[in-house]
Formats: structure tokens, sequence, C-alpha cells
């Protein structure tokens, strides 16, 4: 074998097979050296300068926080511009190199939403980046990776929302010895993200938002590294409708696994989410939409909307909006696409088709509080709204309601909640809704992955103070302020922690350090060597949940409620609520 003129700069090559396997060895780690462990390891140029981190394409200059001790690249984008051209397509990787770096030291903008809360915040069509916080004093391992997906219903939302603020999570999980890295991305919303229509079916613009995610998602496996980041420890995970997105990506192409993460943490949502409105015609939403920006006539209306000014876009989409209360809905929710989303969700799940990680999921224990019907005061009264409002067919929702029998409870709501005098019907629609919505999707959903992985499960059932009624329950979203250890109350209207109890003090604290021990190491109990709390992976044979509460602080009880309910909803999620 001849070797001569093949001299790697640090290994020298004899012309013995010993010799040679000794080389290639070196090679193999000069190589491992360069990809995985240069760019992080030289990740300042002195003690006192900022942090650096080289991906791909150039060199990003973060910021330390001393209050935190943590490094953080803010606002790097991890795709092309969608604006231009680019509008209503795929995200496109971005391909361009720089020599000089650049600043990472403030977010970007959120991308263009509508709500309550958007116009805190800048926005832009030019939003797709990502956030990395990093806890300092690791730079000789590789630690795990949390991505989180928010939520909003997909009209809007953004990584810079305090609520979301990662560096208070990252360094409790620091300081009880389960440092991972916190990751947080931008993606287009609304009609931006999930525009759908005739013009649109069979081009894969649809689903953007899902398919600016993906990319996030590959940046990650390609640059992580360089922040100190083990590329095979990345764990999804989101909330609400970001628990659905992290849902289809485990059920994305087919449930193809594409190696972009090892576990999966879905928070009040799942892929078993609804992908139409019985009672809208999507086709009809378009023609209004393309109306309202002048495009009604063009030969190919989605390039005409393509090259609109987003001014005269936006408001046309707000005036229809305004003309059609599914306009924002219907533009906002994953559609079957025949690419990214193959089949109804409900279908990927109970079939087999996603990817095979273990999952973290549960529900809060009254998801359906905030959006309990004004206009009801009986069962009866419930029964008609269902059968007006929802397009669910009249024998499913006589059959559903079987299933929820009065209980005899006498107590009286005084003031009522709403129209709600008696507490018992007040319950009984809150499951109702709740159980449709995603309670009967999440336990579908651990009964699958506990067959193919496994799933550990929980219901969230601590009310935060800044729920003015507590009489309506806990309801979504309750969970985000204590697992993020947002004792500030940063990003709410209201501190969740006003005034609560040291039980809510310590559930939060354990839900922290629960899932930093899901992100690091597979098992939400490696953290708790101190304690005596124990969640039991999700087991068919005695199906268990883990309750997080202020007051029975680690309790599990098993999973059996409601289960004729669940089951009866299970087998009608494709045929009667389009999941």
């Amino acid at each position: 074998m001849q070797y001569s003129n093949q001299k790697p700069r640090y290994c020298s090559l004899g012309g013995s097979l010993i010799s040679a396997i000794i080389s290639i060895s070196c090679l193999i780690i000069l190589i491992w050296l360069l990809w995985f462990r240069i760019p992080y390891t030289f990740g300042r140029q002195s003690p006192t300068s900022p942090p650096l981190a080289r991906v791909r394409n150039g060199t990003y200059i973060g910021r330390h926080l001393d209050k935190f001790n943590q490094d953080v690249f803010l606002g790097m984008p991890y795709a092309q511009p969608p604006i231009g051209q680019n509008r209503f397509h795929p995200p496109r990787p971005i391909v361009n190199v720089w020599e000089h770096p650049r600043s990472a030291h403030e977010y970007g903008p959120h991308c263009i939403g509508y709500g309550d809360h958007q116009e805190q915040f800048q926005q832009s069509e030019d939003c797709l980046t990502l956030n990395v916080i990093r806890p300092a004093g690791y730079e000789r391992r590789l630690l795990p990776v949390g991505v989180y997906i928010y939520g909003g219903g997909r009209h809007g939302g953004g990584s810079s929302d305090g609520r979301y603020n990662m560096s208070f999570l990252v360094a409790h999980a620091a300081s009880v010895g389960l440092p991972f890295i916190g990751v947080s991305i931008n993606y287009r919303s609304s009609l931006w993200g999930f525009i759908a229509g005739e013009s649109v079916q069979g081009t894969r613009n649809m689903n953007l938002g899902l398919q600016d995610q993906r990319l996030a998602l590959h940046w990650i496996q390609e640059n992580i590294h360089a922040f100190g980041g083990d590329r095979t420890k990345v764990t999804i995970w989101g909330g609400s409708s970001g628990a659905v997105s992290v849902g289809r990506h485990l059920t994305a192409y087919g449930g193809r696994d594409d190696g972009l993460f090892r576990a999966a943490i879905l928070q009040s949502g799942t892929p078993i989410a609804r992908t139409s409105f019985r009672t809208v015609d999507i086709d009809d939403l378009w023609q209004q939409l393309c109306i309202a920006a002048g495009c009604d006539t063009s030969d190919d209306q989605l390039e005409c909307l393509r090259h609109k000014p987003f001014e005269e876009l936006n408001a046309a989409f707000n005036d229809s909006a305004d003309a059609s209360s599914y306009m924002m809905a219907s533009f906002s929710i994953p559609r079957l696409d025949g690419d990214f989303v193959q089949a109804f969700g409900s279908f990927d799940i109970k079939e087999g088709r996603f990817v095979k990680v273990p999952v973290l999921s549960g529900v809060v224990s009254s998801e359906a509080a905030t959006y309990i019907p004004s206009q009801v005061s009986t069962w009866e009264d419930f029964r008609i709204f269902l059968t007006e409002h929802s397009g669910y067919p009249p024998a499913t929702i006589q059959q559903l309601l079987s299933f929820y029998p009065d209980t005899n409870d006498s107590r009286v709501l005084n003031p009522p909640v709403g129209s709600f005098t008696s507490k018992e019907l007040l319950d009984r629609v809150k499951n109702v809704l709740g159980d449709i919505e995603v309670n009967a999707a999440q336990r579908l959903l651990c009964e699958q992955f506990a067959v193919s992985a496994h799933c550990y499960s929980y219901i969230f059932n601590a009310t935060p103070a800044w729920v003015q009624d507590p009489r309506i329950g806990v309801p979504h979203g309750a969970e985000i302020a204590p697992l993020f250890q947002n004792l500030d109350g940063l990003g709410f209207e209201g501190n969740a922690f006003l005034e609560k109890s040291l039980g809510y003090y310590d559930m939060s604290r354990l839900m922290g350090t629960m899932w930093a021990g899901f992100i690091t190491a597979l098992d939400p109990n490696v953290g708790l060597t101190r304690t005596p709390y124990r969640w039991p992976k999700y087991d068919l044979r005695e199906p268990r949940v883990f309750i997080f509460s202020e007051e029975d602080i680690g309790l599990s009880i098993p999973d059996t409620h409601r289960q004729a309910a669940f089951q009866y909803i299970q087998a009608h999620f494709s045929g009667s609520f389009h999941k």
C-alpha cells in the first residue's frame, strides 16, 4: 500500500497496516475536533470578550448575561427572508457566507400576526430567525438541546414574547445538574404561513409555517455544535398550537424519521387537530381574499398575491376577516397537502405513521375553561349550540352527550359564571369541549407511544393567580409560567405566582426539573434523587397520569376517567371532527 504524498498535517502515516490504522484513527479524531469541538472551544477571544459561534455561513457575536451566567445568541436567520418571490413559498436555506462577525444581540421581529398581543411587538415579513440560550461553564462538553415552538393558535406569536423566555428555565436546569441549551424559533403564521385554497393546493406552498419550523430543525442539526450543543440529543417541544406543530413533525411525510430530534414534549396539543372546518368552504374564502386584494381576475391568483405590496395585502386580509368570522381561523390551520401533512393526524397516530421517540405529553384540568359558550344555561341549550355551531352531525352530538350524565351536583354558582348558575352544568360542558379539543387525543397519543416508544402523561391542576374567577377551573396555558420558572410574570398581564402558596413554588421547581430531566436524559425522574416523587411511564396495563398541583405534589392517578366518552371521540376523530 502506498501512502506517499498523502500525509495529513498532524498524523504521520507509515507503510504498514498498523500505521495506516493508527493514521486513519488520527484523521478521524482530527475531523471530529474540527467539526464538533473547535467552533465552540474557541468561543471567546479572551475571558472578558463576548461569546462567538462559527456556524456554516459565518460567525455570530452573542452576549453574556451575568444575571443568569448564560451566553445568548439572538435573532439569527435560519432561512432567506420570505419576501418578494419567496412570499407564499417554502423557506429557502441561507446560501451566502460572510467574512466579518455579525451581531446576535437582539431578538428578531415577530412574523406577521393578528391578535390581542401582536401590537406589543415589532413585526415583519422578514422574520425567520432563531435564538440560542446556553448556560456558561460547559465549554468542554456538548449539551442536550430543547427546541421550543410557541403557540398562539397560529394567528401570531413570536420567540421574543416574555412568556416563553428560556433564561429562567435554562438557569434552573443548570442549577439542578441537568444543563441543556434552549433554542426558540420564529415561523410564519396566519395567512402568511398557512395560506390555502384552490390556487395553492398541489403547489407545495401550503403549511409554510410548519415548513419553516422544519428548516429551522435542519439548521440546528448543521450548526448547534457551534454553540456547544449535541445534535444527536435534540428534543422538540411546544405548547398549545406549538404542541400541534410538534405533533405534525412526528407525523410529517408519513412519519418519516429525518433524524432531526430524539424526543418530543407536547403541552395541551397533539397532531390530532382540526384540518378544516365543516361549516366553511376554504375556496370561497380564497376567492373573498382575492377579490379584496384585486387578484380575482388574475390568471395566477397566487402569483398576484405574492407581488402585492404588504400594506395592500394585509389590509385586504383584515377586511376579509372582518367580513367573515371564519377567515382568520381558516388561514391558520395545518391542512392536508399530500406531502408534509399526508393524512388526518388521527389516522397517522392510530396506524403508527409517526417517528418512534419518547414523548412527554399532557393537558390542563379545564382545557375549555376560557371558551365556554355564553348563551348556554341548560343541557338542552348546549346540545342546540353544538348542533348549530360545530358542524358535527346531530346523531354524533346526541350520542356523545350521552356519555356525560347528570351528576346530581346541586351546587349553585352565585354570582353566575357567564350564563351558568349550575356548577354541575358548567363542569359537564367544560368536559365535553375539552375532551373534543384535546383530552381524548392526548390519551390516544400516549396509548400509541406507550407501545412504540414510551410516554409520560400529566395533568396540570394548579390555578395561576391571573385567573380572575377560579371557579372556571385551570385554563389552557396555565402551565406556561410555572414551567418556565417565570416568577416575575414576564410577558403576562398578571403574575401567576402573586400571593400563591409555597406549594405552587415547589410544584414549579418540580416541573422545571422534570422537563430538564426529560430533555437531558429522556427521563423526568433523573433529577429527583432527594425527593419522593416518581413519574411512571405510561403503561397500557395500568395507565397512570402524573398530577401537578400545589396541594398534592407528586401524585399519580389511574388514567381512566371518562373512558367511554374518550373512546367514542377517538372513534369519530376523522369522520365527525376532521382530525
